[in-house]
């Protein structure tokens, strides 16, 4: 009868099904107490300024508000280490005589080298590498390392007493702008590259239990 039907499956099987399950549960388990790791990047400022003392002002509060960020460290140009460049002009207006009008004009623009575009490199490299000879691959290497995106570019005017605020409008911008859709690619990367491990340590195990299954010998009667 049909209701009997389960009498007859083998315990061995029943046994290895079990294992199973909870090899599946456990590493479904420790993936998701796994701790991502967390996006952190690195941020050139290129400051030009009528004076050094509005020029150290400017990179001292545009620094300072991204340190704040947590995940932002701002580098020197070292052999174009940074992932990011903001370039910065702040002058103050001046009538046709020459004095000032006790106002400022900060221009920035937000560049994003090629090296360091994760999309682009991934997409074009592969092809780079099929059909370019080595001198082509260098020559292409040294461009890229010489290129940039143009991210966003930002004019703001206010009085001089307001260039911190100013400043810190730029960091704000360049946050929702940029690090935002990086810091969101970055993690759903991540989780990709964890499931792909997580699945690869956990096909042998399930492969040897499946063998077990296969040769487990029947316990259903004659």
């Amino acid at each position: 009868m049909k209701t009997f039907a389960l009498l007859f499956v083998p315990v061995s099987f029943v046994v290895v099904f079990i294992s199973i399950a909870t090899a599946v549960s456990t590493f479904v388990a420790d993936s998701k107490k796994v701790e991502l790791p967390k996006y952190s990047t690195t941020v050139e400022l290129d400051i030009q300024a009528e004076s050094d003392i509005m020029k150290n002002e400017v990179y001292s509060y545009i620094s300072r508000e991204l340190r704040t960020l947590g995940d932002v460290e701002v580098v020197e140009d070292e052999d174009n280490a940074a992932e990011w460049i903001i370039q910065v002009i702040a002058l103050p207006t001046k009538y046709t005589d020459g004095q000032t009008t006790g106002q400022v004009v900060v221009s920035s623009l937000v560049l994003q080298p090629l090296w360091a575009d994760r999309l682009f490199i991934a997409a074009l490299w592969p092809k780079i590498k099929e059909t370019c000879d080595e001198e082509e691959i260098q020559l292409f290497t040294r461009q890229m390392q010489s290129s940039c995106h143009v991210g966003s570019h930002m004019v703001q005017s206010g009085n001089s007493e307001e260039l911190q605020g100013l400043c810190k409008s730029i960091v704000t911008d360049f946050d929702a702008e940029h690090l935002k859709n990086a810091r969101e690619f970055h993690q759903k990367l991540t989780k990709i590259n964890l499931s792909i491990k997580t699945k690869l340590k956990l096909l042998p195990k399930l492969e040897l239990l499946l063998e077990k299954v296969r040769a487990a010998p029947s316990n259903k009667p004659e």
